[in-house]
C-alpha cells in the first residue's frame, strides 16, 4: 500500500519562504529592465551602456547561485539564508 506523507507546518512554510525570495528575484529583475529607459535618460548614457549595466547585474546574480550553495554547505542553512535576503533586501534599498 502506498502511503503519502502529508506535509509537517517546518516544511511548508521553508517552501514558503524559497518560493517569496524567488518571487522577489525574479520581481526585481523584471523592474530593473522596466527601468532601463529611465536609467538611459536620467544618467545620459547609450543603450548599450545600460544594457551593460543589466548584463552585470544578471551576471552577479549567476554567480551567486554557486556561491550560496557554497555558503549554504558551510554554515546554517536557516540563517545563512535569512542573511542572504537581508542583504538583497537592504542593497535593493540602497539602490532605489
Amino acid at each position: 500500500m502506498i502511503t503519502i506523507d502529508t506535509p509537517n507546518k517546518q516544511k511548508v512554510k521553508m517552501i514558503a519562504v524559497l518560493i517569496f525570495g524567488a518571487f522577489i528575484m525574479m520581481l526585481t529583475e523584471t523592474f530593473f529592465n522596466n527601468a532601463l529607459p529611465t536609467i538611459i535618460n536620467q544618467y545620459s548614457v547609450s543603450q548599450s551602456i545600460a544594457q551593460w549595466v543589466s548584463t552585470g547585474y544578471q551576471l552577479v546574480t549567476g554567480l551567486m547561485i554557486p556561491l550560496s550553495a557554497w555558503f549554504f554547505h558551510r554554515f546554517n542553512t536557516k540563517h545563512t539564508f535569512i542573511s542572504l535576503l537581508l542583504i538583497f533586501y537592504w542593497v535593493q534599498f540602497v539602490a532605489s
